[in-house]
């Protein structure tokens, strides 16, 4: 059985300090201490130069844009555009979405959205 390739969203680790931002660090942070036989493409959106991103286990790796989150959701959600997020990861098997959205995936692509504070 092959290993699953994971994207996920890290965008919100990069930019909150606290909150969404903090459990995405320590969900990574778990995974590359527990899970090294599984393939990680780590999103980063409005991110540059990628030297700043904090270096992983060898099963890991950064995709970033430069395009913004808030850019990317307007794209997504308000405007509609198809453009899946696998443009930036490349095929995956699963795409956890950290924050509340989920942008568009390509058919077949597995996805978790965790929502936090529903109060």
């Amino acid at each position: 059985m092959t290993q699953p390739t994971i994207a996920i969203d890290f965008s919100a680790a990069l930019h909150q300090g606290g909150g969404i931002g903090r459990y995405t660090r320590e969900l990574i942070r778990a995974l590359a201490q527990y899970d090294s036989a599984s393939q990680y493409k780590l999103f980063g959106a409005g991110v540059s130069p990628i030297d700043s991103l904090p270096p992983l286990g060898p099963n890991f790796e950064w995709r970033t844009t430069r395009v913004s989150p808030v850019w990317l959701l307007r794209l997504w959600h308000r405007l509609r555009l198809p453009l899946p997020i696998e443009s930036w990861t490349g095929p995956v098997d699963l795409f956890h979405a950290t924050d509340f959205t989920l942008p568009p995936l390509r058919p077949g692509t597995r996805s978790i959205l965790t929502v936090h504070d529903l109060s």
